[in-house]
């Protein structure tokens, strides 16, 4: 019986129970002796049993092996595969992970036992019914340091001032984030984060801070009186007065294509012409008015108050026009001025 449960068992170390026998002295009258029948008794009577290791998880058994190193193994590997699941990346890390602690959160103990050889589990039936949590939770705690470098947010203050207009603004110092090590204790449940603490913080790089003015000073469009060149770089290719047997009513100049207003004022008026081409009319609400003709493009509308020297549109050729070029007016209520006489030589 021995013989036959070790080879149906290998790798099992088989044990019988103690069978006791004693002479009796019979008299059996029609019937022979059987060794088979005593055999059948034996087997029905008689179980063998095993040494195995049974594994226990907070007191309940999950499951058997054949021996400790076997349990030893399947627990070290069951920590080592959840210790390495579910690991996150980082933006910059400046060094490896410092493993702290592996641990089961639950208790887990093993123990010498007799079991019936056939309930015995093998090392991967095991480790599959532990991984899939069949029967009693278990799961793996990791502690690990980690050290990362972190984005400090830059912040933002707004200087506001009188002297330029309501809805204007200007960058005076562009901000720029900073940087810091960040030293942190995480800690994963089967490699999901339960808990990040904070241990030590390095700032590498201060944050500089965006400084933006902004402007709270309200314009009603009226003019000064004192008119700037409406171009910057100006060269004048034509002056006021008469032309060719005709009224040239302004000057004609080129420079920079950016054009300016040359006073506060109002837009009055905008549009486009066969002979002005684009253009726009500006009331500086003091009895000037100015005129800007053959514009490329006019980025100003009807109705806007504009401050002295704000862009209103781009130079250009359209209307009656030989070349990229500006024609500027001057009118004071109503009567045709030359702007020589206004614009700062």
């Amino acid at each position: 019986m021995l013989n036959r449960c070790q080879k149906q068992y290998p790798g099992l170390e088989i044990s019988l129970p103690r069978i006791e026998v004693s002479q009796e002295v019979k008299v059996l009258y029609g019937n022979s002796f059987s060794n088979q029948e005593v055999l059948n008794v034996l087997d029905e009577k008689v179980q063998p049993q095993a040494k195995g290791v049974a594994i226990r998880v907070d007191g309940n058994t999950v499951g058997y092996v054949n021996n400790q190193a076997t349990a030893d193994r399947i627990l070290a590997e069951l920590k080592d595969s959840f210790g390495r699941k579910g690991e996150v990346g980082v933006l910059s890390v400046d060094g490896p992970d410092q493993v702290e602690q592996v641990q089961f959160v639950e208790k887990v103990s093993t123990s010498q036992v007799q079991v019936p050889p056939g309930i015995v589990m093998g090392e991967e039936k095991m480790m599959t019914k532990l991984r899939d949590r069949e029967g009693p939770l278990l799961s793996v705690k990791t502690v690990k340091q980690v050290t990362e470098t972190e984005k400090i947010g830059h912040e933002t203050e707004i200087i506001w001032d009188d002297t330029t207009m309501a809805g204007r603004q200007e960058v005076i110092v562009e901000g720029k984030d900073g940087k810091k090590q960040v030293t942190i204790e995480r800690t994963k449940v089967d490699g999901q984060i339960i808990e990040e603490k904070v241990i030590r913080e390095d700032v590498l790089e201060n944050p500089v801070t965006e400084k933006i003015k902004k402007g709270t000073k309200e314009s009603q469009g009226k003019g000064t009186g004192k008119f700037i060149w409406p171009v910057l770089s100006p060269s004048i290719t034509s002056t006021f007065g008469e032309r060719w047997g005709k009224m040239h009513k302004g000057i004609d100049m080129t420079g920079n294509r950016v054009i300016m207003a040359a006073d506060n004022g109002k837009v009055v008026n905008t549009g486009s012409r066969h002979d002005y081409g684009n253009y726009i009319i500006m009331d500086h609400m003091n009895g000037f008015q100015t005129v800007y003709m053959h514009l490329g493009k006019i980025d100003t509308s009807v109705g806007r108050i504009v401050e002295k020297g704000e862009k209103i549109g781009m130079m250009g050729s359209t209307g009656f026009s030989t070349g990229v070029h500006l024609h500027f007016e001057i009118h004071l209520n109503g009567d045709l001025q030359n702007p020589l006489k206004y614009l700062a030589q």
